[in-house]
């Protein structure tokens, strides 16, 4: 049996989702050149350890506000199925067991669509948690190289 939600509650989740789908392209370019950031070659000691703070706050900030987004994502993709969860439990004419109505949910065309949005979010959300681990791993390196730098000036004769 297909399921069929009402229009304005698809327009209405449509729209909340609407400035989340504009923003995350705006993600994807933002996290292009993160690659460069991390690159340590060519770039003095000083300066690198400088940058490092502002480089992780950076990413670990997006991360933070594709966290909520995808959260929020979540919620509304909840809605749809428990929208269709009572559209089925009132229409159900035979004894359906659990999962035939979870099957008929995930089988809906406008669960389907609204799922894969919240894994487009998800997949942007993962590029930024790697991208802040990339970052702390950077900065355990720079502690090294500051440490080897530092104790190698014990050697140097005066």
């Amino acid at each position: 049996m297909a399921i069929q939600l009402p229009k304005d509650f698809i327009e209405t989740i449509a729209v909340e989702l609407s400035p989340i789908l504009s923003k995350l392209d705006r993600y994807r370019k933002m996290a292009v050149d993160y690659k460069d950031h991390l690159e340590l070659n060519a770039k003095m000691l000083g300066e690198a350890n400088k940058e490092q703070p502002a480089w992780y706050a950076y990413y670990d900030e997006k991360r933070v506000e594709l966290y909520h987004m995808s959260h929020f994502t979540e919620m509304c993709v909840d809605r749809v199925k428990g929208k269709l969860w009572t559209i089925l439990q009132k229409n159900n004419q035979y004894s359906a067991t659990k999962a035939d109505l979870e099957y008929e949910v995930k089988s809906n065309d406008d669960y389907f669509d609204f799922y894969k949005i919240q894994l487009e979010v998800d997949e942007v959300y993962m590029l930024y948690c790697s991208i802040v681990k990339s970052f702390e791993q950077r900065g355990y390196t720079l502690k090294n190289l500051t440490e080897i730098r530092v104790h190698s000036m014990d050697h140097d004769v005066l």
